[in-house]
């Protein structure tokens, strides 16, 4: 008893020329969590109530630049802060924070080609666990050839070309630290065909 939260945020859109080609983005937001559990060991039979607050600072940047129809490129960056306390004697106060950034671009190929792709550093700060305190570069890319006006659409995806990805994810909250093994193939490429239509309903008669 006694699990509450709250949130608040706002954010901007706006181009910043006359030909609309620059576009600046951002967004800016603040969460609170006060969590409450039930904390012991297998040598203490009673579990004691467990209170720790724990405050979030997110601030998200984006530019786009969008010279043509035919090519579009955009920057960001992203900054994730967490801190939190407790008046529990063995309670370490946590004060983490997240970044990344990166850049991507899509551009239009001859033959009808779309190429897309982007490039992401995501770094971790702080942790008293120094495995958690991980950059990782990760690079995607996707190729997309149009058939039928555009109706048939043939992509090729690339995931995390390098293989920088780890295939373990370590994330710590109020209550403690949790480490997920993810059973999967981090560098893959993979192949798909997506065809969209449009129906139009049928006007019917007066």
């Amino acid at each position: 008893n006694g699990n509450w939260s709250m949130d608040v945020g706002a954010g901007v859109d706006f181009p910043f020329d006359k030909g609309e080609k620059w576009r600046l983005r951002e967004r800016v937001s603040y969460n609170y969590n006060h969590s409450v559990d039930l904390n012991g060991t297998s040598e203490e039979m009673v579990a004691t109530r467990s209170v720790v607050g724990s405050s979030y600072l997110n601030n998200e940047l984006g530019l786009n630049f969008r010279p043509s129809d035919k090519m579009e490129f955009s920057a960001k960056g992203n900054f994730h802060y967490q801190h939190s306390g407790s008046d529990r004697t063995d309670f370490t106060t946590i004060n983490v924070y997240d970044y990344d950034y990166g850049i991507t671009a899509q551009v239009e190929l001859p033959w009808k080609i779309q190429l897309s792709t982007d490039v992401t550093m995501y770094s971790r700060r702080g942790y008293t666990d120094e495995s958690m305190n991980t950059d990782e570069f990760v690079w995607n890319a996707r190729l997309t050839k149009k058939f039928m006006n555009g109706n048939l659409l043939l992509h090729f995806d690339a995931f995390d070309l390098l293989g920088k990805l780890s295939n373990v994810r370590r994330s710590i909250n109020a209550q403690g630290k949790s480490e997920t093994f993810y059973n999967v193939i981090p560098s893959y490429g993979l192949m798909h065909i997506a065809y969209r239509f449009n129906k139009t309903p049928k006007k019917k008669e007066n």
